[in-house]
């Protein structure tokens, strides 16, 4: 089995879950990719640390550099989780302007498998933030059509929580 490349964009709701996913899954199996926003959240929530086993690449000023282990055959899946409103409102229209929407935009040229967990999967949830205030999250209209579109894609998946995720990546 090839390596997973795993991103992760500045979403708060399942961020404590997919960290706790990649850390037991383990550094030999995954890459990590981080959003300048996902730099932020990780940090926020002291769960860097926790991944410093791990092969981590940021987001720099030409995001394109970093894709090259899809084109080289050392990723066999990308997953994107947890995925923002703002993340897959880009991925949907093609927009490819970022390192993970780039990633995302090569992924579903190339036929590499391609997993997403949306922070806004649901129409309406919950979770809490840093200072333990639970919060509640309505899903827009539009953040459901744009999830809707990212089935155009080719070997994209689309799941609804952390267990979802973990059954589809399959190891």
């Amino acid at each position: 089995m090839n390596k997973i490349a795993w991103c992760i964009t500045g979403g708060e709701h399942f961020l404590k879950e997919s960290t706790e996913l990649i850390e037991a899954i383990g550094p030999s199996h995954i890459d990590i990719f981080l959003s300048k926003s996902g730099v932020e959240l990780l940090v926020f929530y002291n769960l860097m640390d926790k991944l410093g086993k791990f092969s981590i690449k940021e987001e720099q000023n030409a995001p394109g550099f970093e894709i090259f282990g899809l084109f080289n055959g050392i990723y066999d899946k990308l997953v994107i989780a947890p995925c923002t409103s703002n993340t897959v409102a880009k991925m949907s229209l093609g927009i490819a302007d970022t390192l993970c929407t780039n990633m995302f935009s090569q992924a579903t040229k190339i036929g590499i498998q391609v997993i997403i967990l949306p922070t806004d999967i649901k129409k309406i949830s919950q979770f809490k933030g840093k200072s333990g205030r639970l919060y509640t999250v309505k899903r827009r209209k539009i953040d459901k059509m744009n999830i809707d579109r990212l089935s155009l894609f080719g070997n994209v998946s689309v799941v609804h929580s952390v267990k979802d995720l973990k059954s589809e990546i399959a190891l």
